[in-house]
């Protein structure tokens, strides 16, 4: 694994709360927060679908 000096690789970037890699990204983007930021955007939105889809089986009265 390479690393920068004074950089983040993409494992530390995992780790950072979603609060701290905005912070991160205001003050020092780079190529490997890019994409741990990806990475937590589609898991947010993957849970927000499936939530989405359990309100909507619960309107419906479905056990899917």
């Amino acid at each position: 694994m390479t690393k920068l000096i004074g950089g983040k690789d993409r494992s530390d970037y995992r780790a950072m709360s979603t609060q701290g890699l905005i912070e991160e990204a205001k003050y020092y983007p780079s190529v490997e927060l890019c994409i741990a930021l990806a990475e937590r955007l589609d898991d947010k939105q993957r849970k927000l679908e499936g939530y989405h889809y359990d309100m909507a089986a619960e309107r419906h009265g479905s056990d899917y």
